[in-house]
């Protein structure tokens, strides 16, 4: 059986995860709506709206950056708790 210390630990591993996905899913669905305004800005030959999705697409891929490099973390540090 777990301890409450154990169990806590666990809701707490499993917490951040479905946050960090919660952030994936919402990055995908930012990338719909840039993909969209990339296709306008093209069309229409916006200058501005072609800036706002280069810098919009940057940040989410830091994002993902941010978000792979926390997985990791927090696989090792559960890792070396785990042993």
């Amino acid at each position: 059986t777990m301890t409450n210390r154990e169990l806590l630990r666990e809701i707490y591993k499993e917490s951040k995860a479905i946050n960090r996905n919660i952030q994936r899913v919402a990055n995908v669905g930012l990338l719909g709506i840039f993909e969209r305004v990339a296709k306008e800005a093209e069309k229409n030959d916006d200058e501005d709206g072609k800036f706002i999705v280069k810098v919009g697409a940057s940040l989410i891929v830091v994002t993902e950056i941010f978000l792979l490099l926390r997985d990791i973390m927090d696989h090792q540090k559960f890792k070396m708790e785990g042993e």
